[in-house]
């Protein structure tokens, strides 16, 4: 054997080769069936996860509020009303806004004329154009109004919370030394003034909860320390800048809205969460929650109010239908709805949404 032939015992045979076999179309199927069960299955925890983080953020911000309204009243000794009316030109106040104003400052000059829109007018009958004497301001207003000071009526992107001036005549004054603001934790980016019926914007801002994909401020709704919470005036449930007594929706979705709610939540009440006038007075047995205080209420991650009514935690929100015109008056039985747009409200009597 030549020393250049190898020896058959060296010689090894050449691997084989053997082709790689892909995915069937069955198992990318399975496969692929399978990472839609684990995702449908994760997601909603993750979703209900971070829905709970935000509720409970908002339920924070609400009890920071709480606080805020607490120590104004330390200040001024009683709770911020949740409307009125504020005027520019001197001696223009009505009688209404004149004695809670004056509760507040007993040394309010009234006499002398304000810019209070800061648009560098002095003594504007009409600062808004809307055809009304004044600014008026609705509870969502006045939470940012009193809480945070006279700076938080001003021109879209420039309102800020520096509370009121220490001058007992000119609280609204623009400098001097400050007390407040009584929130100190409220984000610029989060006002917002809303645009109101005609396409109107006078200035007065709202507080829009921390959900972020809505925009819908939290209503604040005052007993006015025990004497009765007065929404006819103060509740603006639909953002239009007027206040609402009642509130409509289509519970049972026929295109009809016959579910109509007392805009502020009641404990019980044994005719009906509907007053029968439409007026503020409250009728004999209606207890509200809060009822001698106040209610902040954020319209949840859907940013609908829905509609408001008798509320427990065992009931959820109940509804009675109002009575039908004479001759026939009679009283439906009362029905117990879980209204979607208002079970994840979180207020600051339900120590989280409506609908836990």
């Amino acid at each position: 054997m030549s020393p250049l032939t190898p020896s058959p015992l060296t010689l090894k045979p050449a691997p084989q080769r053997h082709p790689r076999r892909g995915f069937s179309l069955v198992e990318l199927m399975v496969v692929i069936a399978i990472i839609g069960v684990l995702v449908a299955l994760i997601l909603p925890g993750l979703f209900s996860a971070g829905q709970g983080v935000r509720n409970a953020e908002v339920a924070t911000e609400i009890k920071g509020l709480e606080q805020g309204i607490t120590e104004f009243k330390l200040q001024y000794g009683q709770e911020p009303p949740s409307g009125i009316t504020l005027f520019e030109e001197g001696g223009a106040w009505d009688t209404p806004s004149t004695v809670m104003i004056r509760s507040m400052w007993p040394q309010f000059d009234f006499t002398i004329d304000r810019d209070l829109d800061q648009d560098t007018n002095f003594g504007e009958s009409d600062p808004d154009g809307d055809g009304a004497n004044g600014i008026r301001l609705t509870g969502d207003e006045c939470l940012v109004f009193f809480l945070g000071g006279s700076g938080t009526i001003a021109p879209a992107g420039s309102a800020v919370a520096n509370g009121f001036s220490s001058n007992p005549s000119d609280p609204f004054a623009s400098d001097g030394n400050r007390v407040g603001p009584f929130f100190t934790d409220f984000d610029p980016d989060r006002f917002i003034d809303i645009v109101e019926t005609g396409g109107i914007q006078d200035g007065a801002h709202s507080y829009n909860d921390a959900y972020p994909s809505t925009e819908v401020p939290y209503l604040y709704l005052s007993s006015y320390d025990g004497r009765g919470y007065r929404p006819q005036n103060d509740a603006d449930v639909d953002n239009d800048g007027t206040p609402q007594l009642f509130t409509s929706i289509d519970d049972d979705e026929n295109g009809t809205q016959e579910a109509i709610g007392y805009s502020v939540y009641m404990q019980k009440d044994p005719d009906y969460e509907r007053p029968s006038d439409l007026d503020n007075t409250r009728e004999s047995g209606e207890v509200a929650w809060k009822e001698n205080s106040f209610q902040i209420i954020s319209a949840g991650p859907d940013g609908i109010f829905g509609c408001p009514g008798i509320w427990s935690s065992e009931d959820g929100i109940s509804h009675r239908t109002p009575a039908p015109p004479a001759p026939d008056p009679v009283v439906l039985p009362k029905r117990v709805l879980n209204f979607r747009e208002a079970s994840d409200n979180v207020t600051n009597f339900s120590g989280g949404t409506l609908g836990n």
